[in-house]
């Protein structure tokens, strides 16, 4: 009796282990997958599937994977794996379809603002200034932040504390309607302003 009870156990562990090696090990590789772009055609490790109805979202009956396969136009459709609860699902798909989807999702990506650096002196020209502030409001425009690096030591009214303070309300009065100021680091012998964008 007690050795018919041992041999039962050892019996389960082996099961045990070949369902974990054999019949788990896709289900928890297509878990792990968050698109299952693996798990099309002959990579789905089904042999009997159910084929969604892209209509009317019913399933069909159990047919073989193989079936499917056969019947289809390989030129202009794929077929793929949607689910396995409570019975491995495959939906078919048209290639057309599937590339419009992919170039829908890239164009509605959010792009990643970047920051570029505008540099000009405190006894800048007036020609200049407007020319750096019109280039870093098309940044702006365009979703970027900007970085304005003012550097420069002089003599006269230009480099007085007065002009370097009219001059930076004039920078912020001019971009404020595409941007806000923020905190920007500090850098010896020069003035760092940061301008994060608010265009969307």
């Amino acid at each position: 009796m007690m050795l018919s009870t041992h041999l039962r156990r050892r019996s389960l562990r082996v099961c045990s282990s070949l369902i974990s090696d054999r019949t788990l090990s896709p289900l928890l590789r297509l878990a792990s997958t968050s698109a299952s772009a693996e798990f099309k055609n002959e990579n789905i490790p089904y042999k009997i599937v159910q084929l969604v109805n892209s209509e009317t979202n019913q399933l069909g009956d159990p047919t073989p994977l193989k079936d499917l396969l056969s019947a289809m136009d390989r030129n202009k459709q794929f077929i793929q794996l949607v689910s396995i609860k409570p019975v491995p699902v495959v939906k078919l798909h048209l290639k057309s379809e599937e590339a419009e989807r992919r170039r829908t999702q890239r164009a509605n990506k959010p792009k990643k603002k970047e920051l570029k650096s505008i540099q000009m002196t405190w006894g800048i020209e007036p020609g200049d200034f407007s020319h750096k502030l019109g280039k870093a409001r098309k940044e702006l425009e365009k979703g970027n932040n900007i970085r304005l690096i003012i550097a420069g030591r002089g003599e006269g009214p230009r480099f007085s504390p007065q002009a370097k303070e009219e001059m930076m309300k004039r920078v912020v009065d001019l971009l404020k309607d595409v941007a806000l100021q923020a905190e920007a680091p500090t850098k010896a012998g020069v003035t760092v302003v940061d301008f994060r964008s608010t265009v969307q």
